[in-house]
């Protein structure tokens, strides 16, 4: 089982019955802050149905706070779930200004090659031919900054072991997952500064030059 966080590892644990072990703990001398109860019922009990039935042996006993299985799960949940918004937050940000950036680098080049793009078209390239150069170029500068990135995430990883649950640090299928949601946000980028490419007027271009 894993006790108090959720996040750390399993080990052998025993649940005991309060008053299994009357040397250690004599039933007469014995206290307790936490009781589990199991129930056998197929529908929840409300709090009011437990508190009464511990009354009926003890009216004097103070219940205090109780809380379902689940309810404990969640608040252990709630730090890791906290984190994990957090992070993939700033991941999508992340990502939207490497959108941006992406986007930027392809209308600039396209802007500096346009004299080069404007003789291809002249001298018979197809729209789909400017549009597979643009595509090809922005998916190398992403492959690149995808390398790039790996190492420097590969590196981080180890340092985040201990905010992750359920997922290992080195997980190849959220590597693979983000390598291609990467190369397509660069296509997405590359598509308008691509079609504005494959429009250029080869006259307009090489009379401005």
């Amino acid at each position: 089982m894993r006790y108090n966080q959720i996040q750390w590892d399993y080990y052998p644990a025993v649940y005991t019955s309060f008053f299994q072990d009357k040397d250690e703990l004599p039933t007469h001398n014995g206290s307790a802050l936490t009781l589990f109860v199991y129930l056998h019922e197929s529908h929840p009990v409300s709090p009011s149905a437990i508190t009464a039935a511990v009354h009926e042996i003890d009216p004097n006993l103070p219940v205090g706070s109780l809380r379902s299985t689940n309810e404990i799960v969640s608040g252990l949940r709630s730090q890791p779930r906290l984190r994990a918004t957090m992070l993939g937050g700033f991941g999508m940000l992340t990502l939207l200004l490497a959108a941006i950036g992406i986007g930027g680098v392809m209308a600039q080049m396209v802007e500096q090659r346009r004299r080069d793009i404007g003789i291809r078209i002249a001298l018979g390239a197809l729209a789909s031919d400017i549009l597979e150069l643009i595509f090809r170029n922005a998916l190398g500068i992403t492959m690149l900054g995808i390398v790039a990135g790996l190492v420097g995430a590969a590196a981080v990883a180890r340092l985040l072991h201990t905010f992750l649950y359920g997922v290992p640090a080195l997980d190849p299928i959220t590597f693979a997952a983000v390598i291609l949601l990467l190369a397509a946000v660069s296509i997405v980028a590359a598509y308008v500064p691509a079609r504005r490419a494959a429009r250029v007027d080869p006259m307009v271009t090489l009379r401005s030059d």
